[in-house]
């Protein structure tokens, strides 16, 4: 059997016990261990580390590191009768279109899911357990009706040309830190030239988006978890910044003005991120 691709990182108890519910599924068990972590400043140990980890478990008999996902290569050169997902929580967008990958293209394969054995422990449980609790940030409350004006009014405190602006707010509807594009102050004169795409910037830097100043704010000021925040913005993100807002775990982002010939949405709905236009 293979079990799921997973990053195994600060390996413990749940999945010394999710393993031994694989081996019970098939003989013998295959491991791989992701290489890539969208989470940020994940994984904690190296992959040769986690890689020498599972292999110690008595219920692994191979291990493998892997980059790119279940592929019909992988499956081709393992040649497993069952492969094993876990269940428990919202399948990603990539681990849906990878199961679909398997059921499509290998019919005859068994595909298996285990539940997560333990919910009160968990590689991130841990870490935030190391770290001590994240300080209480003093938010700034508004009404979530009034807040497009009040984006707006923020947005212009940029010193860019495009004024944008971001407002990070929790579940209590708190602003936990605001950004806007802006452009980084520097000693000297910058000047940014491309040839290929014709790009000058007039002696500045290119601007920092609003998006990611909040986020980098908020991270300052030593926050950690945006678990139930929302993202406001004024315009819908840019694809960089899109990556960013998937990449930190933001699970909500509320916009007031489209941006045209960019992917952002895209990329935030296939990053699980829930999406809302407002008119008002």
């Amino acid at each position: 059997a293979l079990s799921l691709l997973a990053p195994w990182d600060l390996t413990h108890v749940a999945h010394v016990e999710f393993l031994r519910a694989c081996k019970n599924l098939g003989n013998p068990l295959v491991v791989g261990v992701r290489v890539p972590n969208q989470k940020p400043g994940r994984p904690i140990m190296t992959a040769e580390e986690r890689v020498g980890v599972i292999a110690e478990f008595e219920s692994v008999d191979y291990v493998f590191t892997d980059e790119t996902g279940y592929t019909k290569d992988l499956i081709n050169r393992i040649r497993p009768k069952t492969v094993i997902f876990s269940t428990g929580e919202t399948p990603s967008p990539q681990k849906q279109a990878e199961m679909n990958l398997l059921v499509q293209a290998f019919p005859e394969l068994k595909i298996s899911h285990i539940p997560r054995q333990r919910d009160d422990i968990s590689t991130t449980e841990i870490i935030e357990r190391i770290l001590g609790p994240a300080p209480i940030l003093q938010g700034e409350p508004i009404e979530l009706g009034n807040i497009k004006k009040e984006l707006f009014a923020y947005s212009e405190r940029s010193n860019a040309e495009q004024k944008n602006a971001a407002f990070l707010v929790n579940d209590l509807g708190l602003v936990i830190s605001k950004g806007v594009n802006y452009h980084p102050e520097a000693k000297g004169t910058v000047i940014f030239s491309n040839e290929q795409t014709h790009e000058f910037k007039e002696q500045k830097p290119r601007p920092t988006h609003a998006e990611v100043d909040c986020i980098v704010r908020f991270i300052r000021e030593g926050g950690r978890s945006f678990k139930g925040f929302s993202l406001y913005t004024s315009t819908m993100p840019c694809a960089g910044c899109a990556e960013q807002i998937v990449r930190y775990g933001i699970p909500k982002l509320v916009y007031f003005k489209d941006f045209d010939n960019n992917y952002g949405e895209l990329i935030l709905k296939n990053g699980g991120v829930i999406v809302e236009r407002q008119d008002n």
